[in-house]
């Protein structure tokens, strides 16, 4: 799932993932265990190139300036975890990778509603 922060939650968003033990990094991820299970994030700045200009304008309209985020995840109940506790109260929009961009609030409600479901349920 790819993260689109706004710009003014992106440190708090960064504070919150790093409260999780951190694990030995791999060349593209940052590893951290995350309820037993391990969580990558990667926030370099080529996160954003397999999105045309449409949609990071259409992002961009949403949130101003924001950081995006690659998330790897292990399975639905430690993305379910990490969607409720890093993102909870922060503006953003969410990438599932299967064709929903949501904010972060209905993403968390959705997880919250339908825990351990696939995204491409929703």
């Amino acid at each position: 799932m790819v993260l689109f922060t706004a710009w003014p939650d992106w440190a708090e968003l960064d504070s919150r993932v790093k409260k999780f033990p951190k694990l030995q990094p791999g060349p593209q991820f940052e590893y951290f265990l995350v309820a037993g299970s391990m969580v990558g994030i990667n926030c370099d700045d080529d996160v954003v190139e397999d999105y045309d200009e449409a949609e990071l304008r259409a992002v961009s309209e949403e949130l101003g300036r924001f950081k995006a985020s690659l998330i790897e995840y292990e399975n639905a109940e430690v993305r379910d975890i990490f969607i409720r506790e890093v993102l909870r109260g922060l503006r953003g929009l969410l990438d599932t990778n299967y064709g929903e961009i949501l904010s972060y609030s209905s993403t968390r409600q959705w997880v919250l509603d339908h825990p351990l479901r696939h995204f491409r349920e929703m």
